[in-house]
């Protein structure tokens, strides 16, 4: 367990850097939308680019990781955008909102921290995690998000404009022709893909960082509880991988420990920070999926910890 923490530590540093730099007003919080923008449209389809570029798809894909994840997205999915309209919420924000309560945030902080602890084999199920989620949960997400907006012309139209599909989508082509790209081109990539991964932790300490003194904090957000998101993120998600995943094995799928395990903690994981950019761009009311994303990432140092130290010791 102590790995496990000293191993997601730094990550959770530079949120808190991010915090003190706001806290203290070194920078205002009037750049967060512009730092969102830069990390939504340019930092993040080029980290995805770079890392879908670098695997061939027969090497991630994998039928029962796929039915695993999968299986667990959907059904989280389910029950908090069924509660959502129980609450009598708006469709966009409940869309929204079931997103990010099951969208982990495995591409800023699980790609580095899971193939830290458990070596770059590791990867693979986290990739087709990735993979999931960037071109399934959020596409019927944005879909439900979309469908009163307009026409179902309208509703692809959105999807279109998300540039995590182009960046992931374009790596796959390049790895599937076995495109070599120069090497300025691969620089920049790196460069710019490098910079998502700090840029998206440091922007959540600046969200985190009061404008005021706080007096109390707002545990609840339109009839759905903070902390029943967090459970469902932090807690109910991995449960659903384990017992989907172990269900299979019973089963007598082969679903090895080394595929199951990566899937767990890549679960585990806060809720990702890319759905609030997401929200801001379809003119959702980010302010509460951003809640989420930072408690959750408060949360996780110490969930995530318990999470690896209880799969790793057995």
């Amino acid at each position: 367990m102590q790995k496990v923490f000293f191993t997601a530590l730094p990550f959770f540093a530079i949120v808190f850097i991010g915090f003190l730099a706001g806290l203290r007003y070194h920078i205002s919080k009037t750049i967060i939308p512009d730092f969102n923008k830069y990390i939504l449209y340019y930092a993040l389809p080029f980290m995805l680019f770079g890392f879908s570029s670098q695997w061939d798809l027969q090497d991630i894909f994998s039928w029962p990781i796929f039915i695993t994840y999968l299986t667990s997205s959907l059904m989280l999915l389910g029950c908090t955008y069924s509660l959502g309209l129980l609450s009598n919420i708006p469709l966009k924000q409940t869309s929204f909102l079931s997103l990010v309560s099951c969208f982990p945030n495995t591409g800023f902080i699980g790609l580095v921290l899971i193939s830290s602890l458990l070596g770059p084999k590791a990867l693979g199920p986290v990739m087709l995690s990735i993979l999931i989620d960037t071109f399934i949960t959020s596409s019927i997400c944005l879909y439900l998000a979309l469908r009163d907006d307009g026409s179902i012309f309208d509703v692809f139209k959105g999807l279109y404009k998300n540039p995590m599909i182009w960046g992931f989508a374009l790596g796959l082509a390049v790895s599937y022709f076995n495109l070599a790209l120069p090497q300025p081109i691969t620089l920049v990539v790196g460069l710019l893909g490098g910079a998502a991964t700090p840029c998206a932790l440091f922007v959540i300490g600046l969200i985190l960082a009061p404008s005021k003194p706080i007096k109390t904090l707002k545990w609840r957000i339109q009839g759905i509880d903070v902390i029943l998101a967090l459970f469902c993120k932090l807690f109910l998600h991995p449960c659903l991988i384990l017992a989907i995943g172990l269900s299979l094995i019973h089963f007598g799928v082969d679903l090895p420990s080394e595929n199951l395990i990566p899937l767990i903690l890549a679960a585990a994981l806060p809720s990702a920070a890319n759905v609030v950019m997401l929200a801001q761009q379809f003119n959702a009311d980010s302010e509460q999926v951003s809640r989420i994303v930072m408690y959750s990432t408060l949360v996780a140092l110490l969930s995530f910890t318990a999470w690896g130290g209880l799969i790793l010791s057995n």
